[in-house]
């Protein structure tokens, strides 16, 4: 009868979890400050936790984010409300525990189709190379498509390095990140049913998503125009939308087969995602055309979401190759990686992909 009654109780306890875990998105990588305290909620309508949706613990580290200057990086997500998706930016800020009166600099805009339109997808990111060696708080910003009107932020902890830039005196001039739909801090408002251009998106730009089209905050960019920002969605491939008794989802797992209601498999919009910048040293500016999104090499004999104990908070754990998940409260919900990426000994690095500064190559 014990034995009976722990087993119902451990159940119980997972599946409290799982349902305290809403379908909205949150950053899961690069890994989110708070990771143990952080939810999916947007941001007060009021401001009063901007920014990084402000509570105890917001700046706790996990892990901080190492990133060196010109190498790709992944921005993913778990969840799957992506509210017809809409259009974020990555920006940086150089106080590492940001407040109201921290300046945000944005690195890159995703212009509609994020963080995915029927489900989440993944993009491809670089540092750029006016961004000085040091630490800095990254912050995701998300203005929906589809839903109230709000604006989604989570900030995470990165340290950069081997970065060209002398000084910051490039960065400083850098937009400043777009504030809407918090009545304390901007008059700005979006409309719903759009993606969004912003008024001033930087030299980095993905331009994707099927419209239509708005200014948000007076941004009055064209869609087209494009050259070889290699900032692309890449697809993530969806496990089967059913939900097995032992499944569970983790704030910073995949949650794309939590929803109580059934969603599309496929997380890549019907059109292709247009990518532009308007300068910058570091990218070869051929090819022109953007390269297609590909599915892991896994893709098509996934398996089912598996769920399993672990015991080092936040630590990162592979399941092969293709397959990773990050331990939270004792339990590790297993993922596809993004496309082109392999996990290997806790580790998550692009397969046999190589930029240099310049040019772009594969080797070995």
């Amino acid at each position: 009868m014990i034995l009976v009654n722990s087993i119902l109780l451990g159940f119980s306890a997972i599946t409290t979890l799982i349902h305290s875990v809403s379908p909205h998105m949150i950053l899961a990588s690069p890994i989110p400050y708070g990771l143990s305290t952080i939810n999916n909620s947007p941001l007060e309508a009021s401001g009063g936790d901007f920014p990084c949706k402000q509570r105890p613990g917001v700046y706790a580290i996990t892990s901080v984010n190492n990133i060196s200057f010109g190498s790709p990086q992944t921005l993913s997500f778990s969840g799957s409300a992506v509210h017809g998706g809409g259009s974020c930016q990555l920006s940086l800020s150089k106080d590492t525990e940001p407040t109201k009166e921290s300046v945000f600099k944005v690195i890159l805009s995703i212009e509609g189709g994020c963080p995915g339109v029927n489900g989440r997808e993944d993009f491809e990111w670089m540092v750029p190379d006016v961004v000085r060696d040091g630490e800095y708080a990254l912050a995701w910003t998300w203005f929906n498509h589809i839903g109230n009107r709000e604006m989604y932020m989570n900030c995470a902890p990165i340290t950069i390095t081997n970065s060209p830039a002398k000084d910051s005196s490039a960065f400083d001039k850098l937009p400043d990140m777009a504030v809407a739909n918090l009545a304390g801090l901007s008059t700005c408002k979006t409309r719903e049913m759009f993606d969004y251009h912003f008024e001033n998106p930087g030299d980095y730009v993905i331009r994707g998503g099927t419209g239509p089209w708005d200014a948000l905050c007076g941004g009055n960019s064209p869609p087209g125009q494009s050259s070889s920002y290699p900032g692309v969605p890449t697809q993530v491939p969806h496990p089967s939308p059913t939900m097995s008794s032992s499944s569970m989802s983790s704030s910073s797992m995949s949650s794309s087969s939590m929803s109580s209601s059934s969603m599309s498999s496929s997380s890549m919009s019907s059109s292709s995602p247009v990518v532009s910048k308007s300068s910058s040293s570091l990218f070869d500016p051929t090819p022109t055309e953007s390269p297609k999104a590909t599915s892991s090499p896994g893709c098509n004999v996934c398996t089912p979401i598996t769920v399993t104990q672990c015991r080092s908070e936040g630590q990162i754990l592979c399941n092969g190759d293709f397959q990773y998940g990050i331990c939270n409260h004792g339990f590790v919900v297993f993922q596809p990686v993004a496309p082109g990426t392999r996990c290997h000994e806790g580790r998550i690095a692009k397969a046999k992909y190589l930029v240099r500064r310049g040019r772009r190559s594969v080797g070995a």
